[in-house]
């Protein structure tokens, strides 16, 4: 007995002896691949607003939270030839994305994934984004994302829609203050007791580009733009619930919109301290946030069902699936993501420092209020079903080309009597239009 026992833990150290080895080579092969030398050109694509593509070399002339992180990668990997080509949704060209080939790195939406990537055009990314280790919130993020299932996309900008109220405003007229409980019909009252002393509600809806801020209300209303998938929009744009919840949100509104309609069609100097209540895209709210520092962030409210609803503007980086520096990619996504605990967080600032400058080289008073509130509005929003590229404004993208008719008919579609068949005629153009986009970068 007492020989078998010893020969079995001679033969339990040998094997530990062999597996040594292969252990240290293990952690070797892991360091080797994290401090992997990265060299040639890293092409990457980034929306900028500029009024054409523009390719040039990262540098200090480009700011920005997306580019200081940028900037920062290229300093670990001096080898590394990043070239940045700037892209644009306000031109009459058709894209401003180089075609042949694609950049390494692009900044796309979940639309451009759906209906303009052709297939295995854009590198899978879901093994990647396992190995990473998420932190939740970011997990849920990209989960957002997500086309048939899988990820394409790493976000790096993301906008909800806020709430924003002036609190003195409110006190002088005794409207109670918002609160975790506060309800869509909560925000109609105040709306009608602020109008009744002359202060503005404002919901930019169209000339604003509204048609997306007022998405989370008509979900709240029982209606929707399109199936979950996004794929679909017959029997849903269309639909009986959302013709209603559209003209539950004019009825609700109505006295309070033309009133906003009827100063801005007076004087194209807009009289921020009329402002006492408002929803909107926070990277629009600089000015007004800035000039009355009254101004508080609170949470969209709860409507009937007991939920909230928001939509976001997001965009994230793919990778190309033909990439030539495909390990230089995937090596910026992976430093981008790091281990997601502040990537929510990130993404929102970036939206913001890239939209307007000033949230980066002057925060607001309220700045800090703001992103808490965007964090939290992450958590329930949805990709806006309208947002088609990267470009904050003109993101109706197809919607303002040939025939005008679309974009006419998006002007009469707050009109009571117009809803129902402009959403008709709405739906019709999306479904015949969206399916021949592909392609089309």
């Amino acid at each position: 007995m007492y020989r078998l026992i010893r020969r079995r833990i001679v033969t339990l150290s040998i094997v530990l002896v062999l597996l040594l080895p292969a252990s240290a080579c293990s952690r070797q092969s892991d360091l080797m691949v994290d401090e992997e030398h990265l060299s040639g050109k890293l092409r990457i694509a980034i929306d900028t607003g500029a009024s054409k593509g523009q390719v040039h070399p990262l540098d200090h002339s480009v700011t920005g939270p997306i580019y200081d992180r940028l900037i920062d990668f290229q300093a670990k990997h001096p080898d590394l030839d990043i070239e940045m080509i700037d892209i644009s949704f306000l031109t009459s060209q058709a894209s401003t994305i180089p075609q042949d080939p694609l950049p390494d790195i692009m900044e796309v939406v979940p639309y451009q994934i759906r209906w303009v990537a052709n297939p295995n055009e854009l590198e899978n990314l879901d093994t990647l984004i396992q190995n990473l280790g998420l932190a939740t919130p970011y997990e849920q993020l990209i989960d957002k994302t997500r086309v048939n299932g899988s990820a394409w996309m790493l976000p790096i900008s993301n906008e909800p829609v806020i709430v924003y109220y002036d609190e003195q405003v409110f006190g002088q007229l005794g409207i109670p203050l918002p609160d975790d409980n506060w309800t869509w019909d909560d925000f109609i009252s105040a709306s009608r007791r602020l109008a009744e002393e002359n202060y503005m509600t404002d919901i930019p809806d169209f000339p604003d580009g509204g048609f997306g801020v007022v998405e989370p209300i008509i979900q709240g209303l029982g209606g929707t733009y399109a199936s979950n998938d996004g794929m679909h929009f017959s029997g849903y744009l269309d639909s009986e619930s959302t013709v209603s919840a559209f003209n539950r949100y004019v009825s609700d509104i109505r006295e309070q919109r033309s009133k906003r309609m009827s100063v801005i069609g007076k004087s194209s100097y807009f009289n921020f301290d009329q402002v006492a209540l408002g929803m909107g895209r926070p990277s629009e709210l600089y000015n007004l946030l800035n000039d009355n520092m009254n101004l508080r962030i609170t949470r969209m409210p709860l409507f009937a069902d007991g939920k909230r609803h928001n939509t976001t503007y997001i965009s994230g980086l793919a990778i190309f699936s033909q990439s030539k520096n495909k390990a230089a990619a995937e090596a910026l996504l992976k430093e981008l993501a790091g281990n997601g605990e502040d990537a929510v967080n990130f993404a929102n600032y970036n939206a913001l420092g890239n939209r307007d400058h000033r949230f980066s080289d002057s925060p607001l008073v309220q700045q800090e209020e703001l992103m808490r509130v965007m964090d939290l509005e992450t958590m329930v929003a949805t990709p806006s079903t309208f947002q088609l590229n990267p470009g904050f404004l003109g993101n109706y993208g197809i919607l303002y080309l040939p025939p005008a008719n679309i974009t006419d008919a998006i002007k009469e579609l707050f009109e009571p009597d117009s809803i129902e068949p402009v959403l008709q005629n709405l739906t019709h153009a999306v479904e015949s239009k969206f399916p021949d986009q592909r392609g089309k970068w």
